[in-house]
Parts: structure tokens; sequence; C-alpha cells
């Protein structure tokens, strides 16, 4: 009787096993993105059978040892039609052709996603170059390093993290349940925005701190003073900045190209700004500069309070709690 007791009693407290979200994913360009999404996927058991495939074959010599425990496609069409749920991770140039490329080896079952930082430009791809019957959920996890390749690749990239959707016309609503619960699955929380939504503020608080970062280096490197010299007296905003121009050249450029209107509309607010605190301080104004900076620190309080700080910064806090967040929720 005791026994039973306790076999009961262990029973109702251990967890119950994680089913699967389907059958099987794959991941179409294994980088830092893809690979990292990779190392969440297994470890979450969110699939039967992963699948992974790079058009690099250096990349895919790599991702047997990496991920012993996925299937390693040895061609885009392997990868394709053995996939439910395919994911593209590929840089955002590369899109047109690899849309082209699976459009005829497609299956119907398939939902079709990507991790693309813009979503306009892909949501027009995705209706113009796949089949009609391809169901379609772009995605976005808000989330990343400056470093790249598959070597880089770490697990937990997307905990508490955000995961845009955005959903288009040919969006099931299985589709996009399919979609939320693999960010789900990765512990990233999930919000839905139009596309034209996420362009406008991702143009603000991704693509022009790039752009800026580019820009500061640039104009440092060509400055009179040694590079030595700068690097040794580099102050932690200069050293910020560095780390952001470190990102890949190849997936900035495809990003400022894939959303020009709304890079150019935050680029027009951001010279703006900087003339205001031009003009404040030619014009000895240091109520208004003071002003200037408390605004623009009350920004940092929000993006902390939110916990969208800290993680890949040892030095910076971090809230892991949860907080009032914005948007539409999933």
């Amino acid at each position: 009787m005791i026994v039973a007791i306790l076999l009961t009693l262990f029973l109702t407290i251990m967890p119950e096993p994680q089913s699967p979200l389907v059958g099987n994913i794959g991941i179409v360009g294994v980088g830092h993105i893809g690979g990292s999404l990779a190392h969440d996927l297994v470890a979450s058991r969110a699939c039967r059978t992963l699948t992974l495939y790079d058009s690099s074959r250096r990349t895919r010599d790599k991702l047997g040892s990496l991920f012993p425990s996925c299937c390693v496609a040895g061609s885009l069409e392997e990868a394709v039609r053995c996939s439910d749920l395919l994911v593209l991770a590929t840089p955002l140039g590369a899109y047109p052709d690899l849309l082209k490329a699976i459009a005829p080896i497609l299956p119907a079952r398939t939902v079709v996603s990507d991790v693309g930082s813009v979503k306009g430009s892909v949501c027009r791809q995705f209706s113009k170059l796949l089949p009609p019957h391809a169901v379609c959920v772009p995605a976005h996890p808000v989330a990343g390093t400056e470093h790249s390749g598959v070597e880089n690749a770490r697990a937990n990239l997307f905990r508490n993290r955000y995961a845009i959707i955005t959903p288009v016309e040919r969006s099931t609503p299985g589709g996009v349940r399919l979609v939320k619960g693999l960010w789900r699955k990765v512990g990233a929380r999930v919000l839905t925005f139009s596309a034209e939504q996420h362009d406008s503020i991702l143009a603000l608080t991704s693509h022009l701190p790039h752009a800026i970062a580019y820009a500061l280096v640039l104009a440092a490197r060509e400055s009179p003073h040694r590079q030595s010299d700068l690097a040794k007296l580099s102050a932690g905003g200069f050293r910020d900045f560095t780390r952001i121009a470190a990102s890949s050249p190849k997936m900035w450029h495809d990003v400022f190209f894939a959303n020009p209107q709304e890079l150019r509309r935050a680029l027009k607010q951001f010279r703006a700004a900087l003339d205001a605190i031009e003009g404040a301080v030619a014009k000895g104004r240091s109520e208004q500069l003071v002003t200037f900076f408390e605004r623009a620190r009350s920004s940092r309080r929000t993006i902390l309070a939110e916990g969208q700080a800290g993680v890949f910064l040892p030095d910076e806090p971090s809230s892991s709690a949860p907080a009032k967040r914005s948007g539409k929720r999933a």
C-alpha cells in the first residue's frame, strides 16, 4: 500500500515529457542565428527530427560534430522535402534565389518561416516567389551578437528575447500557432506586428545603430590620429560602437538595402537630433542640453525594465522579471 502511494506521488510530481511541436523542422542557413536556433531546438526536443542544411560545404562539414543528433542534408532539396516547418536563416540577399529554388519542391504540408530582420521585403518575396499552396509565417527573433558563423552559435540566445511574428495572407491559423510555438520552445517572448510596424521600429532600434556605428568607427579611422592611440584610449562608448561595427558586413549590407525607406527616415531623425545637440552646444544652452540628455537617459531605464539589456555584456545589470510590455501580445 505504501509503495503504491509513493509511486502515485512520484508520478504526480514528475514533469510530463514535452511533446514535439512537429515531426521535422528544417533550418536552411546554419550560421550564428540558425545554429543557435538548432542548439535550442535540440535541447527543447521541439521536433522528432531536426534537419540542417547550408550552401557552404565547409559549414556542412562542421555540422555533424556540432549537432550529432541532427540530420545534415546534403542538398537543399533533401532539407525541403522532409520538413514540416522550414526556417530560412540565410542572409536576406540570398532569399530571392533560395525561394525560387524551393518553390518547385516545396511540399503542400510545409510551413515556411524565416529569421530575417526586415519583414516587408520578405513578405513580398514569399508572396511572389513561393507557390500558391505555400503557408508562410515570416518571423524575426530580436537577438544576436556581432559574431557570425556556426562556430559562434550559442544556446539560450533567444531566452527572454522577443520574437516578432508578422502574419501575411498565406499565414493560416495552424501555421501561426506552429511558428509561435517554435519560438516559445526556445524561451522567446512572442509578439505580433504588421511587417510595416516591424520595419519602422527596427529601423530605429537596430538598423540605425549599426549605420551610426559604422560611420563613427570609419570617421575615427580616417582621423589624423594613430590607430594604436585610438585603440589605447577607447572609452566605453567608443568600444561599444566598435563591437557593433564588427558585425557581418554582408548581413548589414543586405538589411540596409532591404529596408531603405525606413532606414533613410531613421537617419533623418538622427540628423535632426544631432543638429539639436550641436545647436545647444554652439549657443551655450546648458539647460536645453541637460534636457536632451535626461530624455535620452530615460530610454535606458525602459530597456532595463523590459529585461533587454545585459545578457551579452556581463558588467551590465540584467532583469529577467516579467515586465510591462508594449505592442500586440501573441
